[in-house]
């Protein structure tokens, strides 16, 4: 009798011993190709005034997409890298008061947004949870670089609209950002991908501003504004 005790037990550690493994160390890892669609809300900071408590709440949340190709490759057990590249495009909203301001007109302004889209290089690591043969979660983080190739500010004004730059010297905006992304996501039957993340600006993307005051001197403000992104994705693995 306790020798078959002894042995139902070894069987259930060895057993639980054997799942571990799976869940953490999938033998049957490879590398793969995939496509990522994302639809993205794009999440504005406000536009402060470096150096001084002045904040301005100009811009509002504005949705968008992105389209990527990713290579998915092991590094050590179910730890992976995954660069990729893709194109986005996003929008802010603008507060109608504001847009106002910038046309410097007394018109009624329908509404107003930023339009912009560029190259974006994701560059994430993550670790895989291999809980059965066809449901695999993982956890993944890591920058990723977003360069905008055109922008516009788009202004709805009575019966008419206006355009203007969104970069250069006569834009609001860099063109360059870095951001930090965190997410979750499950694979299914090896193939079709599922995921929830957001990503943290870390560079800010509103340009410096120069005006001359009332008094005919040139002013130079440094402004600061980071924008953030949440992302529902749904890809396919090759």
């Amino acid at each position: 009798m306790k020798k078959s005790i002894i042995a139902l037990v070894t069987m259930a550690l060895s057993a639980t011993a054997t799942n571990a493994q799976d869940i953490f160390d999938n033998p049957d890892n490879h590398s793969y190709f995939g496509v990522r669609l994302s639809y993205e809300l794009a999440s504005p900071g406000d536009v402060s005034v470096a150096g001084t408590p002045i904040k301005y709440d100009m811009f509002g949340n504005g949705s968008g997409f992105s389209v990527e190709g990713i290579y998915n490759m092991p590094v050590w057990k179910n730890l992976y890298f995954q660069p990729g590249v893709g194109i986005y495009y996003n929008t802010y909203s603008i507060d109608k008061s504001v847009a106002g301001d910038a046309l410097d007109t007394d018109a009624r302004i329908k509404g107003a947004s930023t339009r912009q889209w560029g190259i974006r290089i994701p560059l994430h690591v993550g670790y895989n949870f291999d809980f059965t043969p066809d449901i695999r979660v993982t956890f993944f983080t890591g920058p990723e670089v977003n360069i905008s190739f055109k922008g516009k500010t788009h202004y709805s004004v009575d019966k008419f609209s206006i355009d203007a730059p969104l970069f250069g010297n006569d834009g609001d905006f860099n063109r360059a950002d870095i951001k930090w992304r965190f997410g979750v996501g499950a694979t299914l039957s090896d193939h079709y991908y599922v995921a929830v993340s957001g990503a943290v600006g870390m560079c800010d993307i509103a340009r410096d501003h120069k005006y001359t005051n009332e008094s005919g001197i040139s002013v130079k403000e440094k402004y600061e504004m980071h924008g953030n992104l949440f992302d529902i994705t749904l890809g396919y693995n090759f």
